[in-house]
C-alpha cells in the first residue's frame, strides 16, 4: 500500500488531527547515551564528505559539539500549542503525533524550496548549509569514506572491518546494545545514509567563516536542523529519492527478516520550474516562513479560536510546483 503526500490528502491531516499518522515525537535524553556509538556526516570541505562512527563523548569532543546537538527527536512540536496530557489519553497522543507528521512535511518541503533560490536570496550565513543540501539531495547514494573514532584517534576502515566491529563474533557481543543507535550495514537506509543523517540532525560541516562562534577557530556546524529523530530512521522509515515527482511517495515494506523500518519513503526532488510556473519571490517566502507569526505561519495567533481548536495554518506549500512530502 502506498500513500501519496498531495496537497488534499495533508489538508485532510489538517482538518482531522484525530487521524494518528505515525509514531509521534520521541524523547531523547542525550546525556543518557555518552558511551552509545553514534554516525555523524562531516564535511571538512565540500568535495569529501566522511562518515565517522564513535561514542557520543568522543565525537563530541572531537568535533567540539554541544551535548545538545546528537540525537535529536527531530522538529520540536510548539510545548503551549499541546499543554501536558496524560500519556493514557489516544485522542491527544494522536493529534500530537499528527501534529508532528505535518510540521516535518512542512520543514522538508521549506528545505527543499531553499535549495532553489538563487544565491542572492540566500542568507550568507546559509550559503554553505544551502550548498551542502542540494549536493546531498543531487547525489544521495553518494559512497562516503569511513572512519572509526577511538581513544587513538580516528582511523579509516573498510566496510568489511566495520561490519566485524559492529557484530562482533556473535549477537552476544558485550557492546551491542551500545550500538542501537546506528544505522547498521543491513539497514535500507545505510545506502543513504548522508540523507538519513542530514535530516536528523546529525550532519556537520566546518564553517570557516564562523558567523556564530568567530572565537573558535575550528566549528562544526549543523548543516541543517533536525527534521526527523534518529529512532524513525532506523525503525520506521527507510528512504529513497525521486528527481520526476513533486510529491512523496510513503510505501509500506514487506519483511523477509527484520521487523524495521516499517515504510519507505521516497522523497521529491525535481527539477526546479521555470519563473512561469513558480516566481523566486514565492518560493523565497515559503522557505523562510517562520512558525508563528508574518506569512504563511504554521501556528494559528496564540488564544485565538483556531489555537483554542488546534487549527494548523499553513502546512503545505501556498504552489504545487513546491515538493510536498514528509519524514
Amino acid at each position: 500500500m502506498a500513500q501519496v503526500f498531495t496537497r488534499s490528502y495533508v489538508q485532510n491531516l489538517q482538518s482531522n488531527l484525530s487521524i494518528k499518522i505515525g509514531q509521534g515525537p520521541k524523547s531523547i535524553d542525550g546525556n543518557q547515551y555518552n558511551d552509545y556509538y553514534f554516525q555523524l556526516l562531516i564535511f571538512e570541505n565540500e568535495d569529501h564528505p566522511k562518515l565517522v562512527y564513535g561514542t557520543k563523548e568522543a565525537l563530541q569532543t572531537k568535533y567540539n559539539l554541544d551535548s545538545s546537538s546528537f540525537p535529536s527527536s527531530g522538529a520540536k512540536v510548539y510545548p503551549k500549542f499541546f499543554p501536558s496530557q496524560p500519556k493514557d489519553d489516544p485522542l491527544a497522543q494522536a493529534e500530537l503525533s499528527t501534529v508532528y507528521f505535518l510540521l516535518q512535511t512542512r520543514k522538508l518541503s521549506q528545505m527543499i524550496a531553499y535549495t532553489w533560490l538563487e544565491p542572492e536570496k540566500i542568507p550568507d550565513e546559509m550559503k554553505a548549509k544551502v550548498n551542502l543540501v542540494r549536493k546531498i539531495l543531487r547525489f544521495p547514494h553518494q559512497k562516503v569514506c569511513t572512519y572509526w573514532l577511538d581513544k587513538e584517534g580516528e582511523e579509516r576502515i573498510s566496510e568489511i572491518d566495520l561490519c566485524i566491529k559492529l557484530l562482533g563474533d556473535s549477537e552476544t557481543h558485550p557492546k551491542k546494545y551500545k550500538y542501537s543507535w546506528l544505522i547498521q550495514p543491513d539497514n535500507i537506509n545505510y545506502d543513504f545514509i548522508a540523507l538519513a543523517l542530514l535530516l536528523c540532525g546529525q550532519a556537520f560541516y566546518k564553517d570557516k567563516v564562523n558567523f556564530y562562534y568567530p572565537d573558535k577557530h575550528e566549528y562544526f556546524a549543523q548543516i541543517w536542523e533536525p527534521i526527523g529523530s534518529i529512532y524513525q530512521l532506523i525503525f520506521e522509515y527507510g528512504l529513497d529519492v525521486t528527481w520526476e515527482l513533486f510529491h512523496g511517495v510513503m510505501t509500506e515494506l514487506v519483511h523477509t527478516g527484520k521487523d524495521f523500518p516499517a515504510g519507505k519513503i521516497t522523497v521529491p526532488y525535481p527539477p526546479r520550474p521555470s519563473e512561469f510556473n513558480v516566481s523566486q519571490s514565492d518560493i523565497e517566502t515559503w522557505a523562510k516562513a517562520k512558525e508563528y507569526d508574518g506569512p504563511y505561519p504554521f501556528y494559528p495567533s496564540e488564544h485565538s479560536e483556531d489555537w483554542k481548536n488546534h487549527q494548523l495554518k499553513h502546512v503545505y506549500p501556498p504552489s504545487p510546483y513546491i515538493p510536498l512530502s514528509c519524514l
